[in-house]
């Protein structure tokens, strides 16, 4: 990749996400530091689900599996077409992170694939885009997400919406691929501010939090 051949927006791209990465490195770096000698644990000495790991590598494991299981998790169970829903939103969001650094280093040729590949995935993302759309409708409609829902909450699920549309218009060839790189832009600056920030920070806790499993005090209310 030659940064003279680069167009602004590219660059403008690059910077975005170069800040994002920094925001949230600074971010991390000041959690755990309020949190180092803050609280201190001890073995439980009930058994439990939790006491039964009796290493670190085990409950990260669990964490992320069977913990993580619609089949297990209470916020799955209960809801499993929603579930479901933001399970695909997310796998979207995920791919559209690998598109957004394919754009940036091998673009403009990811566009000379076969056209039934590009329209493959461009139907993939508009799948995605149109579950980010029912989840938003389901956060306007019920009552009780109203209730706990703030501006971050809606004004973040747009973006993700307006980010895999744009992604499925490009693989379409409805607009271009500067259009991609400046939403993902503002994406990348706006993730340091808001809820979109769970995309480093679920992975840290559940592997914070699995690190403690079998432990008491050690995230207080």
């Amino acid at each position: 990749m030659n940064l003279n051949s680069l167009n602004t927006i590219t660059l403008f791209s690059i910077f975005s996400l170069c800040w994002c990465l920094i925001a949230l490195a600074v971010q991390v770096y000041l959690s755990k530091k309020r949190r180092s000698g803050s609280y201190r644990y001890q073995e439980y000495s009930i058994k439990n689900d939790s006491a039964k790991y009796d290493s670190a590598f085990k409950a990260i494991i669990y964490n992320f599996t069977k913990a993580m299981s619609p089949f297990y998790k209470e916020s799955a169970k209960l809801y499993p077409v929603k579930f479901f829903i933001g399970l695909v939103m997310h796998l979207g969001i995920f791919c559209s992170f690998i598109y957004f650094f394919l754009l940036i280093i091998i673009s403009p040729s990811i566009l000379i694939l076969p056209l039934q590949l590009l329209h493959f995935f461009g139907f993939f993302f508009l799948l995605t885009s149109m579950a980010a759309v029912v989840l938003l409708i389901n956060r306007v409609t019920n009552i009780e997400l109203k209730e706990i829902s703030n501006f971050d909450d809606y004004f973040s699920i747009t973006m993700m919406i307006c980010f895999l549309a744009s992604i499925s218009l490009n693989l379409f060839g409805v607009v271009s691929n500067n259009v991609v790189l400046a939403i993902t832009s503002f994406v990348f600056l706006y993730v340091p501010f808001g809820k979109l920030r769970h995309v480093v920070f679920f992975f840290l806790v559940r592997v914070d939090f699995a690190k403690k499993m079998g432990h008491r005090g050690v995230y207080p209310l």
